[in-house]
């Protein structure tokens, strides 16, 4: 809520360490002393994290005072069995030294630099049994015909003649790529290749776009979504991608140009993506193949479903502010308009193309800071709920 240089030298905190609160980040990830499942589950572990960000990006900038460094803990009488400092021990005074910082959201570590200690290889959520095992060669089998099958498939021979010969298209894929030797390729929102068959097709499409459009340069391939089972996991490992443990919410902020390729992400998926990198600059860095932002745009949060609560109302109201006002600086591309491959409805490119010096949250419309704290207290008691 205060995140700028301005508001935060005029605030003062008492509270607990911000450098202890950050060490012990360590203790949410750890796992058991025997190596089983991790202390916190995964699920809460996504929810906490988005938080913590803020912590680590501010402590280098934080002056802490302990209570007892200023001299206020000279007249306790400790001589009594009860001591009352221990109640306070880890209090401290912040003070926040940031009118240097000309942009507040460099200091915000990366979800993927805050849990690079978390292993999808060894996480709890993907290691499989006998039955999964089973089900990973059923998989594996599938995803090499589906490959096949959409090679030779009318639409992905359109989306490659768009690619070699859509001028426009060609050269908002070069201008951002320029003399980048590879491209990361992040995927959300793929679904359940074990009981999708939708997913098999936007897999096998990320993979031949991989493997064979080298304009792209599509590097390192990282997949994430929640309905993902063991055996999907390591079936998609199997083709060459990282599969991630921790949900990101799609709040990755990229420095270099990344392609990031949202097959059925809803739209607050969207919006996290665009608010993260909310500067023209990183805005550009984004190549999105995903649903058009006119699309979202038109959507009322009223309706968006029937029975969401206030709070989630809130909720959408703020995402779709994001969406609408950036829509009129993207730049978009349809593959095949008249297709009829589900997997692939509404699947467009997407650039977006901003001046350097706009201010973006001049033109951001306002929402208002009761409603804020509302969404919040709704995410925490919905979060709570998913938890117990």
């Amino acid at each position: 809520m205060n995140w700028c240089p301005s508001r935060l030298e005029k605030m003062m905190i008492l509270g607990t360490s911000l450098t202890f609160m950050a060490e012990d980040l360590d203790e949410f990830v750890s796992c058991s002393p025997d190596g089983g499942r991790p202390k916190m589950t995964v699920k809460k572990l996504s929810y906490v994290r988005d938080r913590l960000r803020y912590i680590w990006g501010i402590k280098g900038h934080t002056r802490e005072l302990e209570i007892e460094d200023c001299g206020l803990s000279s007249s306790v009488d400790k001589s009594g069995s009860y001591n009352p400092e221990e109640m306070f021990e880890d209090l401290c005074w912040h003070m926040f030294h940031v009118d240097a910082v000309e942009d507040m959201n460099t200091l915000l570590p990366s979800t993927e630099i805050c849990f690079k200690w978390v292993d999808s290889d060894m996480s709890y959520p993907y290691r499989m049994d006998e039955e999964d095992a089973e089900e990973l060669l059923k998989l594996q089998e599938d995803m090499k015909i589906t490959i096949i099958e959409l090679r030779e498939s009318e639409y992905y021979r359109k989306l490659r003649d768009q690619l070699e010969e859509e001028h426009l298209l060609k050269r908002e894929i070069s201008r951002r790529l320029g003399s980048e030797e590879k491209m990361e390729m992040v995927i959300y929102a793929l679904g359940d290749l074990e009981y999708d068959f939708n997913s098999h097709y936007q897999l096998a499409l990320a993979l031949l776009l991989r493997e064979e459009v080298d304009m792209l340069k599509i590097g390192e391939t990282q997949v994430f979504d929640p309905l993902l089972t063991p055996a999907d996991a390591n079936v998609i490992r199997s083709f060459g991608c990282t599969v991630l443990s921790v949900n990101e919410f799609a709040r990755r902020r990229v420095e270099r140009p990344t392609l990031f390729f949202l097959p059925f992400a809803g739209f607050d998926l969207v919006a996290n993506l665009l608010e993260t990198n909310w500067s023209p600059s990183h805005l550009e860095n984004l190549i999105i193949l995903g649903t058009s932002l006119h699309v979202w745009g038109k959507t009322s949060p009223d309706v968006v479903r029937l029975e969401e609560s206030e709070a989630e109302k809130l909720l959408s109201n703020d995402r779709l502010r994001y969406i609408r006002m950036i829509r009129d600086w993207s730049v978009e591309f349809i593959i095949d308009d008249g297709h009829q491959w589900h997997p692939f409805q509404q699947i467009c490119w997407v650039f977006i193309n901003l001046h350097s010096g706009i201010d973006l949250n001049s033109l951001l419309p306002g929402f208002p800071t009761i409603s804020k704290i509302q969404v919040d207290h709704g995410c925490v008691e919905l979060a709570c709920d998913s938890i117990r």
